[in-house]
């Protein structure tokens, strides 16, 4: 249980640190009238629809999402579009759906924060909702293939929380035990 909550933990902390902040209210002036961008619209129904949870308002949710995407294929909102869309998904029990969604958000818009948590959710999927732990396992290497190599400051913490993911499934091992070896080890080593 408690294993289950450290991950579950982990993974609010990741979504938390790579979500978008704002929402786009911008306007642009055509023909002297406003208009208010059609992401706007779907955005505030999609929230609606996930903060009640019913069902029927969240199949709504994801014939508006492709309604946009259809109709705005080059919306620089297209990738915060397939995010809520796989999200969507995710609560309507439609893994693969949502597993598609996440493999288009990689290749449309690679190097994003967005293909980056599609990497770890789709691993999420395949572990927690598929209980395919070798397809879970497969998932999040391709995010250490890509990124755990990096530099960059900023994703040293999730490209750990993702080995250690990664190593409790090959392991079997518990987050406690696992965090535990090194603390072990060095009071081996002080004796």
């Amino acid at each position: 249980m408690l294993d289950k909550k450290f991950r579950l933990l982990l993974l609010i902390i990741f979504l938390i640190g790579i979500s978008s902040c704002g929402k786009n209210t911008d306007k642009s002036s055509i023909s002297g009238k406003e208009e208010v961008d059609p992401f706007v619209s779907v955005r505030i129904f999609y929230d609606s629809a996930m903060t009640n949870g019913n069902q029927g308002l969240i199949s709504e949710a994801v014939e508006k999402i492709n309604d946009f995407l259809s109709k705005n294929p080059e919306s620089p909102k297209g990738k915060e579009a397939y995010s809520m869309l796989s999200s969507c998904y995710i609560n309507l029990k439609r893994y693969d759906d949502a597993i598609n969604t996440y493999n288009t958000i990689i290749s449309k818009y690679p190097d994003t924060k967005e293909a980056i948590n599609a990497y770890i959710q789709i691993g999420s999927i395949y572990e927690e909702f598929l209980k395919d732990k070798q397809k879970a396992i497969e998932a999040y290497q391709k995010f250490l293939d890509k990124y755990g190599n990096t530099q960059d400051t900023t994703m040293t913490y999730m490209i750990q929380s993702v080995k250690l993911l990664k190593e409790n499934l090959e392991t079997g091992k518990t987050f406690e035990d696992i965090i535990k070896e090194p603390v072990e080890k060095q009071k081996d080593e002080k004796k």
